[in-house]
């Protein structure tokens, strides 16, 4: 038995840490909602979702995500306050935070081993984000493919092929945060 939970524990956690293709880009399966999103890679063989679990209630402190069978979750840490994040897979946690008070522009994103700040080097201009480290990870960047149209966004992917899922998934979800509801 021991044997059998054990193997079962490292799959997962291979699995979760497993090399995932470049991401190419991100859309809203409804024109009227930001709610449902289709994740796609370059070569669109692989696809992914990240989708508001509560929004019957128009809740937004809660979400989950899979992409080529890696399940997670992305959750509020304190309802009402959209300044801090977790996203979770499997035992992997991820914190997702302001790293100004108030300011929707600049996020610290963290698994513990590695730190990054994901940003909209204009603060006035939500729809263009990128990571600051890049020299040290790779390019990340993301825009929407029309411009002041949040429905759509091309993602440039040239991450290192070691850098972390839960981390890229992390920063595919902070453009969203802008465009949820208070």
């Amino acid at each position: 038995m021991r044997f059998l939970v054990c193997s079962i524990l490292l799959l997962v956690s291979l699995h979760s840490t497993a090399q995932v293709p470049a991401l190419y880009s991100m859309h809203t399966n409804w024109d009227d909602r930001f709610t449902q999103w289709t994740i796609l890679t370059m070569d669109e063989e692989q696809e992914g979702s990240l989708t508001m679990l509560w929004e019957a209630l128009n809740r937004i402190d809660e979400w989950e995500f899979s992409f080529d069978g890696v399940y997670g979750k992305i959750k509020l840490k304190t309802l009402g306050n959209k300044d801090q994040w977790e996203l979770r897979i499997g035992n992997e946690v991820v914190t997702i935070r302001q790293l100004w008070p108030g300011d929707l522009s600049e996020w610290r994103i963290t698994d513990n081993s590695k730190t990054i700040e994901f940003e909209a080097p204009v603060p006035s201009d939500p729809f263009t984000w990128e990571l600051r480290q890049s020299s040290k990870y790779g390019d990340f960047v993301m825009y929407s493919e029309n411009a002041g149209d949040p429905r759509d966004w091309v993602i440039v992917d040239k991450l290192s092929e070691d850098f972390p899922f839960a981390l890229k998934m992390a920063m595919v979800f902070v453009p969203l945060i802008p465009l949820l509801p208070r």
